[in-house]
């Protein structure tokens, strides 16, 4: 389970688009599972600039269970925001977190007392 999530923007909020301008929208995906010897395995994903939610999550799942299991939706961000995903394990476990940007999800994982990977993810483009 991640430490932080990024708050989902409720149906509606967000930064809001003109009339007929590109909105950008992006995911952050995280899985958790044990492997065959009982090992605590962690995989991310994320999407950025995808034309939908739906789109934005699609491609963050699809990423994480390229090569991960039981993956999540753990964060949501748009038109101009940024969503990172580091994630890591020591000898009890795994774990993620995410930020706004990478050193903070990094950080957030860091001082979990875990050996965390480089943060994954990205910004959206401003519409």
């Amino acid at each position: 389970i991640p430490d932080k999530i990024i708050p989902c923007p409720k149906k509606g909020s967000g930064t809001p688009a003109q009339k007929g301008t590109r909105e950008y929208f992006g995911a952050l995906a995280v899985g958790m599972w044990k492997d065959n010897m009982g090992k605590a395995q962690v995989m991310a994903g994320a999407s950025r600039n995808a034309t939908t939610n739906a789109e934005a999550e699609s491609h963050a799942l699809a990423q994480c269970n390229a090569t991960g299991k039981n993956c999540v939706i753990v964060g949501r961000f748009q038109n101009g925001g940024c969503g990172f995903v580091s994630t890591g394990r020591n000898g009890t476990g795994v774990t993620s977190a995410t930020g706004q940007t990478p050193e903070e999800a990094f950080t957030t994982c860091k001082n979990s007392g875990y050996s965390c990977s480089h943060a994954t993810g990205g910004c959206t483009n401003r519409p």
